[in-house]
């Protein structure tokens, strides 16, 4: 293994939260004045280009996920498979390429599966160790559970964010048995510091989207147009880093933002009466940090993101609905109903 070289950090860019949980990783290595080297593509590259000007950022080849717009995404993610598994060889390519480059001595992949050297301490991110297949493919689950496996048991670590046994976030995702020997489960992984105090709620809802097209820019309009119904102010942070903090007036007095800082992001996070936000297993970790529930839309036929709102549901503070069921009373009936507050302890 070599040592004494940069560690590159390499999120996956399918949405951003591969990117936002790999925000206190860098911290911690820049604190303790490592040299990091951020590698990646698209919005996440961008976005951790911008929080960490300070870090030299590279490409990778990118993985340019797109879902179909309706509610059922096993063949739209079928056909990507070709596609996958040609970008998975040609990230190994790059890397190869990278460790000539700059002799890194840690490379460290958020779900990125083709990121690992036999040259150099390879460490994969992932809370995903069991796979979830919809409806009628469940019966290849064992045959892509062996194949993860193996591309799990190719890095020296597998680092899981989350906790083991009753207080796991990602529940029968992140628990397998046998456990491959090289996983270490490291807690939660926020971008948020929670270290301020506490914030006084005021009346509005916070609607925050990210993920895959089509179904990001989707859920931004349904989400104005609902918001619109309201009588409280409402807020809608699209998740666009590549437009940083524009702004603009939508109709019916929808105040919808690009993207946000993190500072910016936390205090409306913990000040919002309501908030709405995809189920990923990032925006639930950053929920978590925050002590704040959330009303949940999981991305329409994405299996991962149905169970976790399913399985959080009803728990800390959080209520889930489909797509396509949320409305503006479903919203005021989250807000009547649900302490958006988390009793938990952390």
């Amino acid at each position: 293994m070599k040592s004494g070289g940069p560690i590159l950090i390499c999120p996956l860019d399918w949405g951003l939260g591969h990117a936002t949980r790999m925000i206190p990783v860098i911290r911690e290595f820049v604190h303790r004045r490592e040299r990091v080297i951020i590698c990646g593509h698209g919005a996440s590259l961008s976005l951790l280009a911008h929080s960490f000007p300070e870090c030299e950022a590279v490409s990778l080849p990118g993985y340019r996920v797109s879902y179909s717009s309706g509610n059922q995404q096993v063949w739209a993610m079928l056909g990507l498979i070709p596609s996958f598994l040609r970008t998975k060889r040609k990230e190994h390519q790059r890397l190869v390429e990278l460790v000539l480059q700059y002799q890194p001595s840690m490379v460290i992949s958020d779900n990125r599966y083709g990121l690992w050297h036999r040259g150099v301490k390879s460490v994969l991110v992932t809370h995903q160790l069991k796979v979830r297949l919809p409806g009628l493919w469940r019966f290849c689950e064992p045959l892509v559970q062996r194949v993860l496996r193996r591309w799990i048991e190719r890095f020296d670590e597998c680092w899981v964010p989350d906790h083991q046994g009753s207080r796991s976030l990602a529940g029968m995702l992140s628990q397998v048995t046998p456990l491959p020997c090289n996983v270490i489960y490291i807690g939660f992984l926020s971008r948020f510091s929670c270290m301020s105090a506490p914030k006084v709620k005021e009346d509005y809802v916070l609607g925050i989207v990210s993920g895959p097209e089509p179904h990001r820019s989707m859920l931004v309009k349904l989400m104005i147009a609902e918001f619109s119904k309201l009588s409280c102010r409402s807020i809608v942070i699209c998740g666009e880093p590549d437009r940083q903090n524009e702004l603009m007036q939508a109709d019916g007095g929808v105040m919808v933002y690009s993207h946000l800082p993190d500072e910016k992001m936390e205090d409306l996070i913990c000040r919002a009466s309501v908030v709405v936000c995809r189920s990923g297993y990032s925006s639930l970790m950053d929920l978590v940090r925050l002590r704040k529930g959330a009303l949940l839309i999981p991305t329409p036929g994405q299996p991962e993101q149905e169970y976790l709102a399913s399985y959080v549901s009803g728990r800390m503070g959080m209520a889930c609905c489909r797509q396509d069921e949320l409305t503006a009373q479903r919203v005021l009936a989250y807000m009547a109903s649900a302490d958006a507050t988390m009793r938990i302890e952390q």
